[in-house]
């Protein structure tokens, strides 16, 4: 094969190529990083073309610790990560290399700590990618690139799709109860102090980001922290590394190949990580989840408890909300808007959902709305999706960018047709509640918020139905049925988990 080259464009037009240390000494200049851009040619063929410095301290990294690069190509994503194949002696290695988030969604650990995880896991039987290392000035993580995709859901054959799902089921047992907590702790995960600080462990960790971060009344949010301290379970004091947003893995076959994304691990109860299951399926369907929980009590011995699974389904639709806060309150050019919007809602709906299991409230039947009538300017909205549909996008990355455009215009168009009625019917609500009526949303979110934080739970089925009315009008104006990974948590209800008998 021929040896790549890489080509150093500045902005002015002038054009020369190096050996890869030319390309590591270049990118040590701030100014340069700003002006770069990298062509990775083989056979004289152009596989990367971009104008992001971090391709090149990418491949600096690449040429010092591994090898010769062949190609590094950016995932079409929210999040910037890679694709990378580097030349050794004896084999070519293929590479993910997993960046840290570019928006302002809070998180309570570095880059660095999820990379001490996946060593951790490894070193204990886990099935995680190898890691070759840590990229500490992008940073990012590079690890190999194992095969495999996600979506059981894909599998025709129930009979693959259940030695899939006890695959997982060995894999949660084996993080649960097999990795050592203490390592877990040594790696950074603070260990709570108590049965209850157990039970609300990620919850007290992520509360202190969420309110540096705020931007705005956030009355749903502050219902629920309020009605989960109120409530604690009894929880036996016994710390288990857990992931958060667990059910996250790939596969290949019949064989799961790898359990992913860690940056959310941490000490707390094992019931958190059976619950945000519960959400996870909605979005990318895992399988018969009663099945799941009886082959997690059979591999672990043990017997979990229904009341605690529900209580942390409540606190798993909270947490994505308390992450987000803060870009949705004032969101920057990074931030995918719509998908983030579509996660808050799907999620927030799902923990009220979840108090109403717990409580035997019956739910509330919701009117659909009625749309205003078209604007004769509407056709400037229409004539933009048009114009992303048709639009001729190369890369990954730039289809991804497109396809988030079209999002938006399509979200902008159901607000424009439905959100009067909406707020109409939440200042009715808030109105009826309170005793007066608000100026419009903005008064109405914050007098509401006020009056959250100063009751003791006398009025909680109330603001709950009020809450969540508000909470599936968001879901209805998000729900896309282009959009199917989002549509299905939008617009059903979650299932309510099987009593024992």
């Amino acid at each position: 094969m021929t040896r790549p080259a890489f080509a150093l464009t500045t902005r002015s037009g002038g054009t020369e190529t190096h050996a890869a240390r030319k390309v590591r000494s270049r990118c040590k200049s701030p100014k340069a990083k700003s002006q770069i851009t990298i062509e990775c040619q083989v056979s004289g063929e152009a596989v990367l073309s971009t104008t992001e410095a971090p391709e090149a301290i990418l491949a600096s990294w690449l040429e010092q610790h591994l090898g010769r690069v062949i190609r590094i190509e950016r995932q079409g994503r929210w999040r910037p990560a890679w694709y990378a194949d580097v030349q050794q002696p004896q084999r070519t290695l293929s590479l993910y290399v997993r960046g840290a988030r570019a928006d302002e969604m809070v998180q309570p650990q570095p880059l660095a700590f999820e990379c001490a995880v996946f060593q951790l896991f490894e070193r204990s039987g886990v099935r995680v990618p190898h890691v070759h290392g840590f990229i500490q000035e992008l940073p990012a993580i590079v690890m190999d690139r194992v095969p495999g995709e996600p979506g059981v859901q894909r599998v025709e054959s129930a009979a693959v799709r259940e030695q899939l799902l006890s695959q997982f089921v060995d894999q949660m047992v084996l993080i649960h109860h097999r990795v050592d907590a203490r390592e877990m702790q040594r790696a950074g995960a603070p260990r709570p102090d108590g049965a209850a600080a157990l039970a609300l462990a990620y919850l007290h960790r992520i509360e202190p980001m969420y309110e540096r971060q705020k931007q705005r009344p956030e009355p749903a949010i502050e219902f629920l922290r309020g009605w989960l301290k109120r409530n604690v379970p009894p929880t036996p004091d016994v710390a288990y590394p857990i992931l958060v947003d667990a059910g996250q893995f790939i596969f290949d076959g019949d064989q799961l190949t790898a359990m992913l994304d860690f940056e959310l691990a941490a000490l707390g109860d094992f019931h958190a990580d059976l619950a945000v299951l519960r959400l996870r399926d909605r979005m990318e369907p895992i399988g018969d989840l009663e099945r799941l929980y009886e082959l997690y009590e059979e591999r672990a011995g043990l017997q979990i408890d229904r009341h605690r699974l529900r209580y942390h389904t409540v606190i798993e639709g909270l947490l994505p909300a308390l992450h987000m806060a803060g870009v949705l309150g004032a969101p920057e050019g990074a931030a995918d808007y719509v998908q983030y919007v579509s996660w808050y809602a799907a999620w927030m709906k799902v923990a009220f959902e979840s108090i109403f299991e717990i409580k035997g409230w019956g739910m509330d039947d919701c009117a659909t709305p009625a749309p205003q009538p078209s604007s004769r300017y509407d056709v400037a909205l229409n004539l933009l999706a048009n114009d992303l549909r048709t639009e001729a996008s190369g890369d990954e990355l730039a289809q991804y960018q497109r396809r988030r455009r079209l999002r938006s215009t399509k979200f902008m168009d159901r607000t424009r047709a439905y959100q009067a009625f909406l707020e109409q019917q939440y200042l009715d609500d808030v109105t009826a509640l309170l005793g007066h009526r608000p100026t419009g949303w903005a008064q109405a979110d914050a007098q509401l918020e006020r009056f959250i934080l100063q009751t003791d739970g006398a009025r909680d089925e109330a603001l709950a139905r009020l809450l969540l009315r508000q909470l599936l009008g968001q879901c209805f104006l998000l729900a896309d049925p282009e959009e199917p990974t989002d549509f299905a948590p939008l617009t059903t209800p979650l299932k309510a988990l099987r009593e024992r008998t």
